[in-house]
């Protein structure tokens, strides 16, 4: 390879740097922030989780998750659906639920479905658990499509 060959690939290597870095390059000093402290919360409380401090790891899922980060409003609702580290209530498992589903987290879509489809923290509702389990579905959470199944099985034995 010539020496203006490799002269080149440095540039076309840069070039892409750049245009890659960008975005995040654009983003004010309190964006960027903001969005570190969101994430770095959420790692926190998967890192509290894995080691069992099921107390710390809601400390901080909340503090993300009150930022608005998904998957720490799933990791919240989760910790209230199972009563782990928080007492169980199946209306805040619903309410954090709802919020991650909201913004596309498919394993909460299916989870909220679910919540609606057993009437868990919320009156039973097929239509609502259908149109949440279609979602994470269509997403590829294959456990959505058998729940789905489990729903049309069930009205068909109720003769609706």
């Amino acid at each position: 390879m010539s020496n203006c060959d490799q002269r080149i690939k440095s540039c076309f290597f840069a070039l892409s740097l750049v245009l890659v870095l960008l975005p995040a390059l654009a983003q004010t000093e309190e964006e960027y922030n903001s969005s570190r402290k969101c994430c770095s919360s959420e790692y926190a409380g998967v890192t509290y989780y894995q080691t069992g401090d099921y107390v710390e790891a809601e400390k901080w899922f909340r503090q993300a998750a009150e930022q608005g980060d998904a998957g720490a409003q799933f990791n919240l609702g989760n910790m209230y659906d199972i009563g782990r580290g928080v007492e169980q209530s199946d209306a805040e498992a619903v309410n954090w639920y709802r919020k991650a589903a909201e913004q596309g987290h498919t394993v909460a879509q299916y989870s909220l479905g679910e919540m609606y489809y057993r009437g868990r923290g919320i009156p039973k509702n097929n239509a609502e658990a259908r149109k949440w389990l279609n979602l994470a579905y269509a997403q590829g959470f294959a456990e959505a499509g058998i729940l789905l199944a489990e729903m049309v099985l069930d009205e068909q034995k109720k003769g609706k």
